[in-house]
């Protein structure tokens, strides 16, 4: 990694992951950091590369790791690809070679920007060869793979030519329509209803409700600039969803009896099927307001021949049990009045405006069990 701290910083950031061991390369541009499982012996050490030694305490087995930073220029990276090839003269044993090379080996891996130099991606090729290097596959997490692919539906979306809708007024109402709709969350309405004025009144009413003009703390006094009630709500709901101690114990779960056959727990952790996913998401309500993504339900219900596939990838991951990104659960927190006046954040209720992904892989495995 390129780090924009001082490698004095290293011990700090240590200490905030919860891991033992970690050390600076001579450039100051690599850190390092591995868990006590593991014992390091640096190898080589020079201002593009780190070369380790890696043996695992309990099983005492041995791996390479050489940790690459390269320089910008062709000339520099020669420097670079001989050093690590000096270093395979004392590796005997599994090695990975990985990290920030400067250069790739195929013109297909990059997209715009400068065009690249032949005799570079030889350098580098030649190097592989010789080390007797094989390029691994990149294999894409099903969270980021489906992130990206809404990334780019947004932004074809954000192109789309709109001379089609532009004809007819009747359609730019059913828009206008729809759009006070949502904003009211007013789940009964008429076709045959053409009134956007009676939404605007009732969205701008329900907004009026929801405003906070003042509120009390945790001390018991009143504040009302948007500041202080921004603060004391990060406050109190940090508070609120922080978990304090995790319970180790599990001793009690062998007091649980088996209640199901071995037949019936099969079938519970069983794979959801596309068919379970889809159900799931049906089983959404369309109609509901859209999460930060933009995206709503609806859309994946209308679309789902075309991206029901990525969405039981991503469902199936999350069975797994394979953690999910912060851009998956990014979440909006509102806060709903539990009583008509509202003095301290305990007489509000806070709701999930979840995206998609974060609702509909939950609902899966719900379906399936």
């Amino acid at each position: 990694m390129e780090p924009f701290h001082g490698p004095d910083e290293v011990e700090s950031y240590r200490r905030r992951l919860g891991i033992l061991n970690s050390m600076v390369n001579m450039s100051e541009k690599i850190w390092i950091s591995w868990t006590d499982d593991w014992q390091a012996q640096v190898i080589m050490d020079s201002m593009q590369h780190v070369t380790l030694k890696m043996t695992h305490v309990n099983l005492q087995q041995e791996a390479f790791v050489t940790i690459v930073y390269a320089k910008c220029t062709a000339i520099e990276r020669l420097e670079l690809w001989d050093s690590i090839f000096q270093a395979t003269l004392n590796i005997q044993g599994p090695w990975i070679v990985g990290g920030y090379f400067n250069v790739i080996l195929k013109a297909d891996e990059k997209l715009g920007g400068l065009p690249i130099h032949l005799s570079e991606t030889a350098d580098l090729s030649h190097f592989v060869n010789n080390c007797g290097l094989m390029e691994l596959k990149y294999s894409a997490n099903p969270f980021s793979e489906f992130q990206a692919k809404m990334k780019k539906v947004k932004m074809a979306l954000a192109k789309w030519n709109l001379h089609k809708a532009q004809a007819e007024l009747t359609n730019n109402l059913h828009l206008e329509e729809a759009c006070w709709k949502q904003k009211s969350g007013m789940r009964w309405f008429k076709d045959s209803d053409r009134n956007t004025k009676f939404f605007h009144y009732y969205v701008k009413g329900r907004r009026k409700k929801l405003s906070l003009q003042r509120i009390q703390n945790s001390q018991g006094d009143w504040i009302s600039s948007n500041d202080d009630i921004g603060e004391e709500a990060v406050t109190f709901y940090q508070d609120q969803f922080r978990q304090l101690d995790t319970s180790t114990e599990y001793e009690m779960l062998k007091k649980i009896p088996a209640l199901i056959s071995t037949e019936q727990n099969e079938s519970l952790i069983a794979l959801p099927s596309n068919e379970v996913v889809k159900l799931a998401v049906y089983g959404l309500n369309g109609d509901s307001t859209s999460g930060p993504d933009g995206f709503s339900v609806h859309f994946f219900q209308v679309c789902w021949h075309i991206i029901g596939e990525d969405v039981t990838k991503m469902a199936r991951a999350f069975f797994y049990g394979q953690d999910l990104p912060r851009f998956i659960n990014h979440t909006n927190l509102v806060l709903i009045p539990k009583k008509e006046v509202v003095n301290t954040f305990t007489d509000l209720r806070p709701i999930s405006l979840s995206t998609f992904a974060n609702k509909s892989s939950p609902e899966s495995c719900m379906r399936g069990l």
